[in-house]
């Protein structure tokens, strides 16, 4: 069972002061149902002397707080073990070698350690009551046992015979689950796919039509996976019912007949046993929740599972940072890229390169040359497959590559724009100075470290990127494409203010662009050939304007 494993594997708490809490819960439920056996034994009411009255009171006391515990601590616990393993398994996540993240599937990701948790709240709760139930059956069998072995014997078969309908039941109900998961899997693409190409199903109604058409059979399968899910339910809870309510009949009206037992040992057993059915009743009701917190552990444990098998390119230990450089040399860097479904290859032109601080670097090309991958690669997400990178004539390690990585800003043509500015102090001044330089006054504001909203086009949110990318203030700055989506009047803002500003404070930029108009802004420029980098002279920009 995946949460027996999930808890034995991570629980912080002490399972023998727990398990002491339950039993002292379970005891406690025991004795209540003794002293009610007495009592009834009694030939008067009246005769129920005070010390037994304060010891019933004494224990449902003790029901109670012990109750309270085993359901507070057994539900808060399994929630500080969810808490930790999905904290734990994106904290692993961000390890994950970039190139192999782009390739993962990342929706199941979010709904294993998202969605899907957002239902653990309530199902930890049912889960110490469903120990609590478990012990009381225990108990309370062990106590007719003392009462009548026979009738222990009948208990004891019938509890079996319910324990392996449940059983049954819940296979099934597993099989039903699975199917209802992945049409609701099915559901969600297809209903993202309808809200992502809204546009496209507006100019089309045929398409719109078949895409309702396809949510509603999908929504169909779901409707008969849950309806299957609940008549199994069903029929395993019936049935226990009608075995229990079975039980007692041949207990009180049979039983006695055949073997002569006692009424007053079947009023002994028969008050142990309806105190048994309402336990086993909450007992079977929990069953499903039991079902899908154990599927949810499982989901869990599986996807770090499956990332601890990823390639990771960082270490656990936050490095030094890297605050400036003499020289990053690109000495024949290449890279592969095999897509293994598709079945194809392709490979970088070798990089011959070197940088230096303050300086403008252009590379440009016609488009499927690689350029965006060879920023990557010249980043430091995607690790190279020949050659190497010295930075002040030293190659860069594996190890090294977070240090590598922290002397680099990037702006890549498909961004993704954080609301917070995570990890940094931004200073209202500056921050506010940008909003202006970037034309986002009344747009958009910074308040608090973070962007008041992202409602903004797609040429704002790049030059909010923009902005995001000066507060980090790093040595090296990287763009594919900026100003592609920005108006003529931002687009040469970017070539004649910002990149010569970022030049003079010691910056390093090297741009993907196809600007030709623009350069000569730069002071070296590179077409990416099939056969590698070919400088071209730039025009200056004094011939240029």
């Amino acid at each position: 069972m995946f949460l027996i494993r999930l808890l034995r594997r991570e629980t912080t708490l002490s399972l023998a002061i727990y398990l002491t809490g339950a039993l002292v819960l379970a005891l406690a439920d025991l004795f209540i149902v003794m002293i009610l056996n007495h009592v009834l034994m009694l030939d008067h009411v009246r005769d129920v002397s005070g010390r037994l009255m304060a010891l019933f009171v004494l224990l449902a006391l003790t029901r109670r707080y012990s109750q309270r515990y085993v359901i507070r601590e057994g539900g808060d616990e399994i929630m500080r073990i969810i808490h930790r393993v999905r904290t734990r398994i994106m904290d692993k996540v961000r390890r994950v070698d970039a190139k192999t993240m782009e390739l993962t599937d990342q929706s199941s990701l979010l709904m294993t350690t998202i969605a899907n948790v957002s239902s653990l709240g309530y199902l930890s709760f049912y889960m110490p009551v469903l120990l609590k139930s478990l012990l009381q059956v225990i108990v309370v069998l062990v106590y007719i046992l003392t009462i009548s072995p026979i009738q222990f014997a009948l208990a004891f078969a019938t509890i079996g015979i319910i324990v392996l309908s449940f059983m049954e039941s819940t296979i099934k109900v597993a099989h039903s689950m699975d199917a209802m998961e992945r049409s609701d899997e099915t559901f969600l693409a297809t209903v993202t796919e309808m809200l992502k190409g809204f546009k496209e199903v507006k100019m089309n109604r045929r398409r719109g039509d078949a895409l309702v058409a396809e949510v509603r059979a999908i929504s169909a399968v779901n409707l008969a996976a849950n309806s299957r899910l609940r008549e199994d339910l069903l029929k395993g809870y019936t049935r226990s019912d009608v075995l229990m309510i079975g039980f007692v009949g041949v207990l009180v009206m049979i039983e006695p007949r055949l073997i002569g037992t006692s009424t007053q040992t079947v009023m002994q057993v028969a008050l142990a046993v309806i105190f048994l059915m309402g336990v086993v009743s909450d007992a079977l009701t929990i069953g499903p929740e039991a079902v899908v917190l154990n599927r949810l552990c499982g989901a869990l444990m599986d996807i770090e599972g499956d990332i601890d098998r990823l390639p990771s390119d960082e270490p656990a230990a936050t490095p030094a940072v890297w605050a400036s450089f003499e020289t990053i040399e690109f000495r024949g860097v290449g890279y592969e890229n095999i897509d293994v479904v598709a079945k194809t290859r392709f490979s970088t032109v070798p990089l011959d390169l070197t940088v230096y601080p303050g300086e403008i670097v252009f590379l440009t090309g016609s488009n499927g040359t690689g350029k965006s991958t060879l920023l990557r690669v010249i980043a430091g997400l995607y690790a190279p497959h020949k050659g190497c990178v010295l930075v002040d004539g030293k190659p860069v390690t594996p190890e090294q590559l977070v240090q590598y990585r922290s002397l680099m800003t990037c702006v890549f043509a498909e961004h993704y724009l954080f609301a917070k500015f995570y990890g940094h102090e931004v200073d209202g001044e500056t921050a506010s100075a940008l909003i202006e330089d970037m034309g986002l006054t009344g747009k958009t504001e910074i308040v608090d470290g973070r962007f008041t909203t992202l409602a903004l086009s797609s040429g704002q949110r790049t030059r909010a990127a923009m902005i995001a990318a000066l507060l980090e203030d790093r040595p090296i700055y990287l763009f594919d494409e900026w100003a592609a989506d920005q108006d003529p009047g931002f687009r040469a803002h970017f070539y004649r203010e910002i990149l010569p500003e970022l030049r003079r404070r010691g910056k390093t930029i090297i741009a993907i662009t196809h600007d030709t108009e623009f350069f000569g802004y730069c002071d070296r420029l590179f077409e990416v050939r099939p056969d590698g980098l070919s400088r071209i002279q730039a025009v200056p920009v004094g011939a240029a304007s």
